[in-house]
């Protein structure tokens, strides 16, 4: 039980009972409870969601980790959380970008990782995150087709970018990979082969460095099951899965293996935030290899 009463005593609530609905067999209506209650009244969500931004004010960051968690919790499209999150994305909508920017201007009003910069954000490349991602919950969610004039522009946008990348960044590649998951076959092939080759570039494959904040093959895999699973040896993938288990603090949990280098009081709680979702995402992979931890 040393897991549980760790994310008892320390998770968040939200984190806590998507433990319970994902180990325990607990009804999802808990954690969707949890989750609404981050979502604004413009229909996005923020409050901190992901945690390394403690803006209150909905974002296109903390709406796309929205959907990450009701994908777990099979939400249908007809629920008023679910419509209510599409349309704030197609309200933020940015036409000259063809996609979405993270963050709004507001986000520089409180405390954040370094990296949540609304300058840096908007100057970004990487289209790809969020608006991969935000693209695959439109398919999932929306009810439109992939012929419709809206998923049509922001497809050709998403094949584009994914031509353009020559040095694969981690995190849009990991929104590429979402996207593909609800994408359906025509894209799926479209999509394939260069995104097979930008994870294969993304992952770090020398287990020697695996320490600190990098990249591994179980950042863009996450069961046997995952479409680009077989990217990887059967031993590598092992491997990882070994040195995943090496990386718990006192047998109980996960720590981030980052920091933020300011605003340490804020840092203190996201930490303590990341550790409670880092866990149930890190419980959940192992046992989707077959890995089943005393829980």
């Amino acid at each position: 039980m040393k897991f549980k009463s760790y994310l008892r005593e320390h998770a968040r609530k939200l984190d806590f009972c998507l433990y319970q609905h994902l180990f325990e067999g607990a009804d999802s209506a808990a954690v969707l409870t949890e989750l609404s209650a981050y979502q604004n009244s413009d229909g996005g969500f923020g409050k901190a969601l992901e945690s390394d931004l403690r803006l209150p004010d909905s974002s296109a960051l903390a709406t796309t980790v929205a959907f990450q968690y009701l994908s777990q919790i099979k939400v249908g499209s007809d629920n008023p959380v679910v419509a209510n999150a599409l349309n704030y994305l197609v309200t933020t909508f940015d036409k000259s970008r063809a996609g979405w920017v993270n963050i709004p201007p507001s986000a520089d009003q409180y405390p954040r990782a370094p990296w949540w910069n609304f300058a840096s954000a908007t100057a970004s490349v990487e289209w790809g995150n969020p608006s991969a991602e935000a693209l695959g919950y439109m398919l999932a969610y929306s009810g439109e087709t992939p012929s419709t004039p809206f998923i049509q522009r922001l497809t050709r946008r998403a094949l584009q970018r994914l031509h353009e990348i020559d040095n694969p960044e981690p995190h849009e590649i990991r929104c590429y990979v979402r996207l593909y998951e609800y994408a359906n076959k025509d894209l799926r092939q479209s999509l394939h082969d260069l995104l097979a080759g930008h994870i294969k570039k993304s992952a770090n494959t020398d287990p020697k460095e695996w320490h600190g904040y990098v990249s591994t093959p179980l950042t863009f895999i996450d069961s046997p099951d995952s479409p680009f699973a077989d990217l990887f040896s059967e031993s590598l993938i092992m491997e990882n899965l070994s040195h995943l288990q090496s990386q718990l603090v006192d047998g109980d949990h996960w720590e981030p293996t980052w920091s933020w280098g300011q605003f340490e009081d804020e840092w203190a709680k996201a930490k303590t935030e990341w550790s409670g979702k880092l866990t149930v995402d890190n419980l959940k992979t192992l046992r989707a290899f077959g890995i089943e931890q005393p829980i």
